[in-house]
């Protein structure tokens, strides 16, 4: 029996979301319907559209959307608070939730997001949904924190932050190949995923945008999201600039 499955996307413009409708727009199996935010900028009601819509077939809702420009603990609860929403009516119509989490997401985060993601994550998991937690995502083509260093590497200027610091990293690829398995329906269990491929020095991924560098810039971990906002500035997509960093800070 044919299955008619449908991908509800949320947050389709930013770095990962992009990605994923890419990869799933290439997969026959999979309709992929984008989800977008009204003037409220709430997701909700174009959910219910796309839900009664395709209310005859199987559908899973990824759910990437998240305030990454606004870091103030108002607007952080008002992405929690839409996350539970969507959860609830996810329950309630029995439709599969991917919700896309962060390292940052646990009890003493630091952060505005980290409170407000872990705290989303928890309620997502105690109504049935699926939580990834990825860490620092590296794309190929860059995105996110690459994409802008890639700005700066190109002039010839390089980063190197201290105090030294670890970050978890994961590959684009692992990424999307979980979260194919299951949207196709292969697995679905109420727990973390979670997708850590190795810890890296914060340093060793600047380089990875490596250009030539005519002039390195130390810069201070506590002004990494200051420095990181001027980068955002010299870059067309500054989509997800503090997302990509909040597990560094936290």
């Amino acid at each position: 029996q044919v299955v008619n499955r449908v991908s509800l996307i949320t947050g389709a413009s930013g770095a990962l979301g992009s990605v994923i409708c890419n990869q799933l727009v290439r997969t026959n199996e999979v309709k992929i319907v984008t989800v977008r935010r009204d003037s409220n900028n709430s997701y909700l009601n174009n959910f219910k559209e796309q839900v009664d819509a395709n209310r005859d077939s199987e559908l899973v809702l990824v759910h990437c959307g998240w305030d990454t420009t606004d870091r103030t603990a108002l607007a952080q609860s008002r992405s929690k608070e839409e996350t539970i929403i969507l959860s609830d009516h996810c329950a309630e119509r029995g439709i599969k939730m991917i919700f896309i989490s962060s390292h940052s997401a646990s009890e003493n985060a630091q952060s505005n997001y980290g409170e407000a993601k872990f705290i989303a994550e928890n309620y997502v998991l105690s109504t049935g949904g699926i939580c990834i937690k990825p860490g620092l995502i590296l794309f190929e083509p860059p995105a996110g924190l690459q994409r802008k260093l890639l700005v700066l590497s190109r002039v010839g200027i390089g980063l190197n932050f201290f105090p030294k610091s670890k970050i978890t990293v994961t590959e684009i690829q692992n990424v999307l190949y979980e979260i194919n398995k299951l949207i196709c329906g292969e697995t679905w269990n109420s727990s973390n995923i979670l997708l850590t491929d190795r810890q890296v020095d914060l340093n060793v991924l600047c380089s990875v945008t490596l250009a030539k560098h005519f002039l390195t810039i130390p810069v201070p971990l506590r002004l990494l999201r200051r420095i990181t906002r001027i980068i955002g500035i010299m870059s067309r997509k500054s989509i997800g600039v503090h997302d990509s960093l909040s597990a560094i800070i936290d």
